[in-house]
């Protein structure tokens, strides 16, 4: 954004800002501003502006062309009709369907491009700017500061190509998120009882559904595959885990590999063997004395006998 006229240097409208959006970019800058020595330090993000606004513009078409779409009709039950969702626009239907106020939530997401995913959005308190920016322009008649902040959350755990690397890395990075992290609340509800930790599982729901609706709309067409296989481990292990943390948890976490022994290890017990032999040569060495001793005096005795006669 330039400094002086607080227009965009991206172009994604050839409609100038209005007030709200002007005065969403001062409250941005002058926060940046105030915490670039400390909270920001050493966290700048370098962006490649055409690549972001490519970015920006293919998820805002992606987002237009489901909103064209025909309303889907809503399943009896929400999850098992998302698991069978064939491509993204019918999966993002349904999750349109299910979730009041999701479109505009998207709409923010979508503009902030790669930022979202980096945690930028999230860092910056996005989530209260452009609930801001909503109640400003009349676009919304409610506070929406926590499911955007929700969706920036989520954001931070949105990686198709780390799906498709390591499948369960990706899963057990998502699982911490959502059983473990500072945001352990307010994205899975959980909670302590009986030195168990649990989690609710409509909340659960609800950001899963979330994290693979944007791994949707951040990948490409083809990579929709991979992430209903990825929403499928992740639901399977929730059922599996019985709404408890740890066992959730568990389901993914690396296993500890245990070394075998070394080298050096494996050289020291040799030379242990052999001191060992070492120490047992005196023994055989007093035997064979000893045997050496008696053949002497049984000649000896022989001899004296053939002496007398």
């Amino acid at each position: 954004v330039d400094e002086n006229t607080n227009e965009p240097l991206i172009k994604i409208s050839p409609v100038p800002l209005n007030r709200g959006e002007k005065t969403f970019v001062e409250h941005l800058r002058k926060y940046y501003n105030e915490h670039k020595d400390d909270k920001f330090a050493g966290k700048d993000v370098k962006l490649d502006a055409a690549k972001e606004a490519t970015e920006i513009t293919g998820r805002l078409k992606k987002l237009v062309a489901i909103h064209n779409l025909k309303k889907a009709k809503q399943p009896e039950d929400l999850q098992k009709a998302l698991l069978k969702a064939a491509n993204v626009n019918a999966f993002a239907s349904l999750m349109q369907g299910a979730y009041t106020g999701l479109e505009k939530h998207l709409l923010c997401w979508a503009l902030c491009g790669s930022l979202a995913e980096k945690g930028c959005a999230l860092e910056f308190a996005f989530g209260r700017k452009f609930n801001e920016y909503l109640r400003e322009e009349k676009l919304s008649d409610k506070d929406e500061r926590w499911n955007l902040t929700k969706l920036f959350v989520l954001a931070t755990a949105t990686s198709p190509a780390a799906i498709k690397k390591d499948s369960k890395t990706a899963a057990y990075e998502v699982t911490k998120l959502l059983m473990q992290s500072r945001w352990c609340g307010l994205l899975a509800g959980t909670n302590s009882f009986d030195n168990i930790r649990w989690f609710n599982k409509e909340l659960s729901d609800d950001s899963l559904n979330k994290i693979i609706l944007l791994l949707a709309l951040a990948g490409k067409t083809a990579d929709f595959v991979n992430i209903q296989k990825f929403n499928k481990i992740l639901t399977a292990a929730k059922t599996k885990a019985a709404y408890k943390c740890e066992l959730m948890l568990k389901e993914f976490e690396p296993k500890v590999v245990v070394k075998k022994a070394t080298s050096q290890k494996k050289a020291a017990s040799s030379k242990k063997t052999t001191s060992s032999k070492k120490m047992a040569s005196p023994k055989t060495a007093s035997k064979a004395t000893k045997k050496a001793a008696t053949k002497t005096v049984s000649n000896k005795s022989s001899s004296k006998k053939m002496t007398k006669k």
